[in-house]
């Protein structure tokens, strides 16, 4: 109860929160009283009902549907206020649950958070979110959206290809449901020699230990075309750097035997593996069409580790002004590193050093020949 002791000098307003609801409902009334919720099933109804014992009113802040609210009632317990003020659709935020329970009688909101939302400033740019620069994902999405095939994507950093400027995945449901869901589009789309009637599958290395290994089993055991394409960055990266299987540490940092990917997808049955460099457009853009274009089952590992996690920072490219057309063909890219500069004379690209890492894809996609590898200079003896 946020470190307050149990007795009749609670404020008469109690508010029940769990997670990121928490921190929102704690800053929009700091000098309420709080009942922190850490575990969802099953509540902690002696707890509960104590607590509410010891006031007169109290308030109930979750995002989406009413899950605590609706079992705390179900105790017996009396919730003087909850999902008829607070939203059921969106993300809640500390204005929200502000002006939400400040609508319904609750005192002590902060008052800043009170005032009306104003109006967006009109055509400010577009900021989507995108790949981390050096990121070992965005050669196989600049090859997917150039082969226009469907992609059955699952749940990591890489489902940020299904935004511009990749635009390159169309399915995106639960973890694991990038094999099984394009194994089941194979199934059922006609061919007809169309490259782009397709269907490839992306998945991550972790999510593939995860719960991808069944489905890759499924594909091979039923002789499905499908193609999938295990993104290999060494790491659990979309949620903070956790070890997998194949790092060969535990998630208590202990050493442990590390699991070859192309064997495991070799003894599940699937006879053509093969592993490229997702930095290497033309080894992607290769491998792609032939896997698709082959019968039976694929699998491809593209294999680089994570820029972020293991702090990857070669020495930045630069950009040949004169040489640069200001074609933008390296902006499709994503990389936050590339910036477009308009000049009286032209348009032209820079890169922002303090973000480039040295993986080259953007020179990759130059065809000017514009953008350079840095230059070493050689140490003499």
């Amino acid at each position: 109860m946020s470190g307050r002791p149990w007795a009749r000098s609670l404020p008469l307003d109690v508010i029940v929160a769990a997670g990121a609801s928490y921190l929102y409902a704690r800053e929009a009334f700091p000098t309420a009283s709080f009942l922190k919720l850490g575990m969802a099933s099953p509540l902690p109804t002696r707890l509960i009902e104590r607590f509410r014992a010891m006031v007169d009113r109290l308030y109930v802040v979750e995002e989406l549907d009413p899950c605590f609210e609706e079992q705390i009632r179900l105790m017996g317990v009396q919730v003087d206020g909850g999902k008829e003020a607070v939203p059921l659709i969106g993300e809640l935020d500390p204005g929200i649950v502000a002006r939400a329970l400040e609508g319904i009688g609750a005192p002590g909101a902060t008052a800043e958070l009170l005032a009306p939302v104003g109006d967006p400033v009109p055509d400010l740019p577009g900021r989507p979110p995108t790949l981390c620069p050096g990121c070992s994902h965005r050669g196989v999405f600049i090859a997917l959206r150039k082969l226009k095939v469907f992609v059955s994507g699952d749940i990591g950093c890489y489902a940020l290809g299904a935004l511009e400027p990749f635009k390159a995945m169309h399915t995106c449901i639960c973890m694991g449901a990038s094999i099984g869901g394009a194994h089941g589009m194979e199934k059922v789309t006609e061919r007809d020699g169309v490259l782009k009637n397709r269907a490839v599958a992306v998945i991550g290395d972790s999510t593939f230990f995860h719960s991808g290994i069944t489905a890759l089993l499924d594909v091979a055991w039923n002789r499905s075309d499908t193609v999938a394409v295990i993104l290999d960055n060494r790491i659990t990266a979309m949620t903070g750097g956790q070890h997998t299987p194949g790092t060969g540490r535990t998630l208590a940092d202990l050493q442990s035997p590390p699991v070859d990917i192309p064997k495991l997808c070799e003894a599940l049955g699937i006879e053509r593996v093969r592993t490229v460099d997702p930095d290497d457009i033309a080894a992607v853009e290769a491998a792609l069409p032939e896997e698709i274009a082959a019968d039976g089952p694929s699998v491809i590992i593209a294999t680089s580790k994570c820029a972020l996690v293991y702090r990857l920072r070669g020495e930045a490219w630069h950009v040949d002004a004169e040489l640069c057309t200001g074609c933008k063909v390296c902006l499709k890219a994503g990389c936050v590193g590339l910036m477009l500069v308009d000049s009286d004379e032209k348009a032209s690209v820079e890169i922002v050093t303090s973000q480039c890492t040295g993986c080259g894809v953007c020179a990759k996609l130059c065809k000017q020949g514009a953008i350079l590898a840095p230059e070493i200079e050689e140490v003499t003896a």
